[in-house]
């Protein structure tokens, strides 16, 4: 798993699907932020900047949570820049409501 930077620079995760209850993304100046709570409890909070001078909030969203039914992961993973992921995101939810 990776998290971009707003150069749409790697950050990679050493995170095990198998133990995740929910992913959460926020993009703050352009940088992903990641929240990951775990089945047991536990959480890890990874942000892909830590040199932000001041953090705009760009938005937040899910793709991952088994409380919530949520599993866009896979589908997640294939963005290519930091704001591609929230789009995705959208478009899929989009898509399911029947919505376009």
């Amino acid at each position: 798993m990776y998290i971009l930077d707003y150069k749409n620079e790697c950050m990679n995760l050493p995170i095990d699907l198998d133990k995740v209850d929910e992913i959460t993304i926020t993009i703050l100046s352009g940088d992903e932020v990641i929240d990951i709570l775990y089945l047991d409890g536990s959480s890890d909070h990874y942000d892909s900047n830590n040199e932000r001078i001041t953090s705009y909030y760009d938005g937040s969203y899910i793709p991952y949570s088994i409380r919530k039914g949520i599993d866009y992961y896979e589908v997640w993973l294939e963005r290519k820049d930091s704001h591609d992921g929230m789009e995705i995101i959208e478009t899929i939810v989009k898509a399911l409501r029947g919505l376009k």
